[in-house]
C-alpha cells in the first residue's frame, strides 16, 4: 500500500439501467418501475404568469364558466386573482381536480357571486350566490372565506341583529362549526375579564364589552372563531386578532385596514346588510336545501326567539336581557341545545347532543369553567414574557377545567413564573359562587333531573318553549329550587 501513497485513485462507476417489464394487459395499472441509482423526479415546469391563465379553461364547466361569467371579479367588485377558476376546482399549474371535485351550475348572478377558498373540507369546491344579487347578505371586503366561514358569518350575523332589535343594546356573537361559542350584550362586564386583555382595561364602548364577553365564555372554542357584530367597528379592531373573520354592519378605513394585516393578511372582513334577507320587517323567505337527489323545502324560522311570545309559568321572571341572550343562544344552536347566561353573556353553551340530559352537561361543565376561571388563584396567575392574552385565557380555561395530564402540566410550568404543584393548585372550594343565572332550552324538558342540575349552579330562571308532559312536576321542582319558569311559545330545533 506504501507504493500507492499519491496515486490518483480511479473509481468505476457502474450505471444500471432501468429493467424493462412485459406489456401489462390494456385497462390494467402498469407495474411500477424499478429506478437506477440516479433517476431522479422530472424538473418541475414554471410558466410564466401570463400562461397561467389559459388554465381556467381546464376547470370543471361550472366552476370554469362561472368565473368566466362573473368576469372574474370578487362581490367587492375588485379584480379575483389570476388562476381562480382552476385553484377554486382543486387545479393550476402543474395540479390537476380533486377526483371528488363536484363542478357548481353555471351561474347568472355575474358579479354578485363569490368563489369560496373550499367548501367543508380543503378538498371541495364551493360558490356562495346570493338569491337576490340586488340584496346579498353581506359583501365580501378582505380574504377568502371558506364555505364553513359563511355558514358561521350568516348565522351570527342573524344573532346579533336579532338581539340588538330586540334590546336595542350593541350585541356581539362568536361563531364555531356553524353553533355560537358565546353571545353576549354591551353590558358592565363582570370583574376579571379584563385578565383577558393586553391593556388591562376593559373597552368603555358597548360593542367592545360585548366582544370580549362573547369570546371569553369559552376562549378554546373562540380561538379562530367568525365573530359578528351589531354596530359598525371603529376602534374595536384589536379584539379580533384571533379570530379567522368578523361581520359587521361598516368599518372605519382604520379599522379595516387593521383587521386586513391580521392572519398574515388573510383575515376574513364582510359588511353586513342590515336590509338583507331575513331582517326586521322583511317578507319572511322559506328556506331550501338540497341533498342526496332531494329538495327539502320548510317555511321561513323566525329571526329572534320571541315570535310566539313569552310568558311566566311559575314564579317572578329574571333578567329580560338575560333571557333575551339565552334564548338567542339556543336558537342558533345545533339542537339538543341548552345555554346558561348571567348578567347579559352566555357562561357555557351545550348544543348537538342526541339527548337533553347530556346536553345539559356538557353546558354545565362550561359554565363551572367559566365560574372558576374567575377564581382569585386563576386570576391572579403570572405568565412569562411573550405568552399573549389570547394563549393566557386558554391556559386559565384547562386549569379551570382540571383533571391535568402529566404533558399538560409540564406546558402548563413553561409558560408560567411560578409553576403549579399540589401544593399551589387552587383551592376551588374558595371560588366565587353562581347567582342569578339563566338557562334557557331550545325545546321542554323531559326530566325533572335537568332542573336539579341547573340548581347547583345558580339558576334563578329557566326558559323552556310550552309542552313539557310532565309540567306539573316541572313547576313543583321549580318552586323547590326557588326558580322562575318562563315559557316561550315555539321550539327552537335546529339542524
Amino acid at each position: 500500500m506504501a507504493g500507492a501513497v499519491g496515486r490518483p485513485h480511479h473509481r468505476r462507476r457502474r450505471h444500471r439501467r432501468v429493467r424493462q417489464r412485459p406489456e401489462h394487459p390494456p385497462g390494467q395499472i402498469p407495474p411500477r418501475q424499478v429506478p437506477g441509482p440516479r433517476h431522479r423526479r422530472p424538473a418541475r415546469e414554471i410558466r410564466p404568469a401570463r400562461d397561467r391563465a389559459d388554465d381556467l379553461a381546464h376547470a370543471p364547466e361550472g366552476l370554469a364558466g362561472a368565473a368566466r361569467g362573473s368576469g372574474a371579479r370578487g362581490s367587492a367588485g375588485r379584480p379575483l386573482r389570476t388562476g381562480v377558476g382552476t385553484r377554486l376546482a382543486g387545479g393550476g399549474p402543474g395540479r390537476t381536480p380533486h377526483p371528488t371535485a363536484v363542478p357548481h351550475p353555471a351561474s347568472d348572478a355575474g358579479d354578485a357571486v363569490i368563489p369560496l377558498s373550499r367548501g367543508l373540507n380543503p378538498h371541495e369546491t364551493a360558490l356562495a350566490e346570493p338569491l337576490d344579487p340586488g340584496e346579498p347578505p353581506f359583501e365580501l371586503l378582505h380574504g377568502s372565506p371558506s364555505y364553513i366561514n359563511v355558514l358561521d358569518a350568516l348565522g351570527a350575523w342573524e344573532a346579533v341583529r336579532a338581539l340588538r332589535d330586540h334590546t336595542g343594546t350593541e350585541a356581539c356573537a362568536s361563531f364555531k362549526h356553524t353553533s355560537p361559542a358565546g353571545i353576549a350584550l354591551g353590558l358592565p362586564s363582570v370583574p376579571g375579564d379584563e385578565e383577558f386583555l393586553d391593556s388591562g382595561r376593559l373597552p368603555s364602548g358597548q360593542l367592545g364589552r360585548a366582544v370580549v364577553r362573547a369570546r371569553s365564555t369559552a376562549p378554546k372554542c373562540s380561538y379562530g372563531d367568525f365573530v359578528a357584530v351589531s354596530g359598525p367597528v371603529t376602534t374595536e379592531a384589536p379584539l379580533f386578532a384571533h379570530a379567522i373573520g368578523v361581520i359587521a354592519p361598516d368599518f372605519t378605513p382604520g379599522a379595516l385596514a387593521a383587521l386586513s394585516r391580521f392572519n398574515g393578511g388573510r383575515f376574513i372582513v364582510l359588511r353586513g346588510n342590515p336590509a338583507g334577507p331575513r331582517s326586521a320587517g322583511s317578507t319572511p323567505v322559506p328556506e331550501t336545501l338540497e341533498t342526496a337527489g332531494l329538495r327539502l323545502t320548510r317555511s321561513a324560522a323566525p329571526l329572534s326567539g320571541f315570535a310566539g311570545g313569552v310568558r311566566t309559568e311559575t314564579g317572578t321572571p329574571g333578567r329580560p336581557e338575560d333571557l333575551a341572550v339565552a334564548v338567542t343562544a339556543v336558537r342558533h344552536a345545533q339542537s339538543n341545545a341548552m345555554a346558561f347566561v348571567v348578567d347579559g353573556a352566555t357562561i357555557g353553551i351545550g348544543m348537538g347532543q342526541q339527548n337533553r340530559l347530556d346536553c345539559t352537561r356538557l353546558a354545565a361543565a362550561r359554565a363551572r369553567t367559566w365560574q372558576r376561571r374567575h377564581h382569585p388563584d386563576v386570576l391572579g396567575l403570572r405568565f412569562r414574557e411573550g405568552i399573549g392574552p389570547a394563549e393566557r385565557a386558554v391556559w386559565r380555561a384547562r386549569l379551570a377545567e382540571g383533571d391535568l395530564t402529566a404533558s399538560v402540566r409540564a406546558e402548563l410550568a413553561d409558560v408560567l413564573l411560578h409553576p403549579i404543584d399540589a401544593e399551589t393548585e387552587p383551592d376551588w372550594s374558595r371560588t366565587p359562587p353562581l347567582s342569578g343565572v339563566t338557562l334557557a332550552a331550545d325545546n321542554h324538558f323531559p326530566f325533572v333531573e335537568v332542573v336539579e342540575l341547573a340548581a347547583r349552579l345558580g339558576v334563578t330562571q329557566l326558559v323552556t318553549p310550552e309542552g313539557s308532559t310532565d309540567a306539573g312536576a316541572l313547576r313543583d321542582a321549580c318552586a323547590e329550587h326557588g326558580m322562575s319558569w318562563v315559557v316561550t311559545g315555539e321550539r327552537f330545533f335546529r339542524h
